[in-house]
């Protein structure tokens, strides 16, 4: 009889050799190791707006006339000046009507600027890590180094 290997129980004849082959199989296991939030905070914050302001007003100067008409006249205008007549009538032996003066007003542009706090809303992204402990902490991005 032949003899064979204590250790495999297979002959242990010379001819015939074991072939054994080993598999590998992967296994994937899910488990948290951490955990991110993120949340959006609203801020109101007050920009100082520049605002130009035009206001036109009138340089006024009264020229005395005392001059008899026929009739009155409408306002009219003497390039930007515009002329604004002003009449009385006086009892003579005929009712005749008297330019008494002519107020002329001549126009002023004046540019101004002031600034105006205006309310904008601004949002800004905030992450969070939640900690070993529980708790959660805020992580900094590349945003929170430049401002």
């Amino acid at each position: 009889m032949p003899s064979t290997s204590s250790l495999t129980g297979v002959p242990a004849d010379p001819s015939v050799i074991p072939v054994i082959e080993e598999q590998a199989e992967i296994v994937t296991v899910h488990r948290q190791t951490g955990a991110l939030r993120v949340r959006v905070e609203s801020d109101v914050v007050d920009e100082a707006l520049a605002l130009e302001h035009l206001a036109r007003d009138y340089d006024t100067h009264r020229v005395p006339r005392g001059l008899p008409v026929a009739e009155a006249r409408a306002p009219w205008h003497e390039g930007e000046v515009l002329v604004v007549p002003v009449y009385e009538e006086v009892e003579v032996v005929e009712r005749r009507l008297i330019l008494k003066e002519e107020i002329r007003l001549t126009p002023r542009a004046h540019r101004a600027s002031r600034h105006v706090a205006v309310p904008l809303r601004k949002e800004r992204g905030v992450i969070e890590r939640l900690q070993a402990d529980g708790t959660w902490q805020e992580v900094p991005t590349d945003t929170d180094a430049t401002e």
